[in-house]
């Protein structure tokens, strides 16, 4: 056999096998960097869900903070016209004033 029916035999074998190895590293480094850039977005959504979880629970808790001076306030005012014998009662929307003399008004709370 000589060298170039040799080589030439190589040439036909490792051509496909080269090919296919080829075509195999490239699947990998596809999968590999489809993976990575599945998980690096993932972290990114992860991170900005945090975030936007962090801000609401602080607005939460300004807001309680807030309904609870509200609460204050207007339990001082209901206290001072109870005083006065002006009586002031919150049933749901419902507002409901009554002072000494029997006389009602009634105004419902506007969403």
């Amino acid at each position: 056999m000589s060298i170039e029916l040799i080589l030439t035999i190589l040439a036909i074998i490792l051509g496909p096998v080269l090919t296919l190895a080829l075509a195999l590293a490239a699947a990998v480094v596809f999968r590999s960097t489809l993976a990575k850039t599945a998980g690096e977005i993932q972290d990114r959504v992860i991170n900005s869900l945090q975030a936007d979880l962090n801000a609401q629970n602080l607005k939460i808790m300004q807001l309680e903070k807030d309904n609870m001076r509200l609460t204050t306030i207007l339990e001082i005012i209901q206290s001072a016209l109870r005083k006065k014998e002006i009586f002031i009662s919150i049933e749901g929307e419902m507002v409901s004033i009554t002072d000494k003399d029997g006389s009602n008004q009634n105004a419902r709370i506007k969403p």
